[in-house]
């Protein structure tokens, strides 16, 4: 039974037995006059009617089931009435009811870089221009969460100049992932350089950018090198600007 119906049971009760104790009294004085018996008869079928039709507006509620809470009480738990929805063969609510949840299976992965996985370039250390173009194609080419950039550019520096270009800002900045397609060396010394030597070599370098924005870009280094033990060696690289590549 509906828990409406529940809460009118007790009424029924007391109505029956009320009736039942007063069903004598009332027929005899009901029977003294047909207008008290008309009247008597009426009240009786419009409390019946009441009845019913309250009894009915209980059966036509869905039914509550009752879910347990988590807080302790006599009986262990304590329950509240929720709509749950249906209830299945087993007794238990039914898919319908049951809370929807987004897992990770349905969130939409990352998409794929669109620059290509840069790849460590080839160098001949007995040259300072593949020196000097090798080092800038280690240093510009990254990708997002990856720091093999700095351990290549750093073979081809000095420690001091890897420690100082690890963090510093450069035209790449907010672009994304990129990759070096192209790189060009000047046949002179940049303004203000020193005129080369059999250890001491000096060009502005220019690197061609592709990055994640779509835009390839030029970013022109000044890059000094020195001849050691194991060949060239770049110990230094000035920034000097960017264009965009037509």
């Amino acid at each position: 039974m509906s828990y409406f119906n529940d809460s009118i049971k007790p009424l029924g009760i007391l109505l029956f037995r009320y009736t039942r104790k007063r069903t004598g009294a009332g027929l005899r004085w009901a029977m003294r006059s047909p207008m008290r018996l008309a009247a008597t008869a009426a009240v009786i079928v419009a409390l019946a009617f009441g009845v019913h039709m309250l009894s009915k507006t209980g059966n036509d509620k869905p039914n509550a089931h009752p879910v347990a809470s988590a807080s302790a009480t006599d009986d262990g738990l304590t329950w509240r009435q929720v709509e749950a929805g249906p209830l299945g063969a087993d007794g238990q609510p039914t898919s319908d009811a049951s809370p929807k949840t987004s897992g990770s299976a349905s969130e939409k992965p990352s998409p794929a870089s669109s620059v290509p996985a840069p790849s460590k370039p080839k160098v001949n250390r007995a040259k300072a221009d593949s020196t000097a173009g090798a080092f800038l194609r280690s240093y510009l080419s990254r990708r997002e969460g990856d720091d093999q950039w700095k351990q290549w550019s750093a073979e081809l520096t000095n420690e001091q100049l890897a420690d100082q270009l690890a963090d510093a800002q450069t035209a790449l900045d907010g672009r994304g992932d990129s990759t070096v397609t192209a790189v060009s060396v000047g046949k002179a010394p940049f303004t203000g350089a020193p005129k080369d030597t059999k250890i001491r070599w000096s060009r502005p370098v220019t690197a061609t950018v592709t990055t994640e924005t779509g835009q390839p870009i030029k970013i022109t280094y000044e890059v000094t090198a020195m001849k050691g033990d194991k060949g060239w060696i770049v110990t230094d690289a000035v920034e000097r600007g960017w264009t965009a590549a037509r």
